[in-house]
């Protein structure tokens, strides 16, 4: 059981280290990337889907959709990956 707990300790340092440059902070880029808060969200809810299912139709080719929307879709599906249990 120690060697367990000495692997999961490991892969903790490892983590809290990866993302660090040069002893700083660690990175905080998904905060600093997200300007307006909920403003796909809302898109989405107007258009009458889910984030995820607006985020693939906006992505589509000869989409009609700004450049900020296209933008704020593609963030919306890299966030996704990040999330608990994604696939």
């Amino acid at each position: 059981m120690a060697r367990g707990a000495a692997t999961t300790a490991n892969q903790s340092s490892m983590l809290k280290t990866r993302f660090m440059k040069n002893d700083e902070e660690p990175s905080r880029w998904m905060q600093s990337a997200v300007k307006k808060p909920g403003a796909f969200k809302a898109q989405a809810k107007r258009a009458g889907k889910s984030v995820a299912a607006y985020a693939t139709e906006v992505l589509k080719e000869g989409s009609r959709a700004s450049a900020r929307t296209k933008k704020r879709a593609s963030l919306a599906k890299t966030f996704a990956k990040f999330r608990p249990g994604a696939k």
